[in-house]
């Protein structure tokens, strides 16, 4: 992929009492990542915080992934605009 950006893309405490959780959005974001031109780097990451933290949020955990694209400002705008829809 020429003339491309790598953009790191990572979040926590995304859960709602709608039912939503921070994997979930995992997935939701890897969907719209796939329908776009990009291409990923890793494996999306769970990342998991210590369980002795008395403000920890209810899943205790983030994601992060890390892809390259052309347009990261486009990923980013249509990333914003899936939380604020759920949310």
């Amino acid at each position: 992929m020429t003339d491309s950006q790598i953009l790191n893309i990572g979040f926590d405490d995304t859960d709602s009492p709608k039912g939503m959780c921070t994997t979930f959005l995992a997935y939701k974001i890897v969907d719209i990542l796939k329908k776009h031109e990009t291409e990923f780097l890793d494996f999306p990451k769970l990342v998991r915080f210590n369980p002795n933290i008395p403000w920890k949020t209810r899943g205790n955990g983030a994601v992060s992934m890390k892809i390259r694209t052309k347009n990261p400002s486009k990923i980013k705008e249509k990333i914003k605009h899936l939380v604020k829809k759920i949310f």
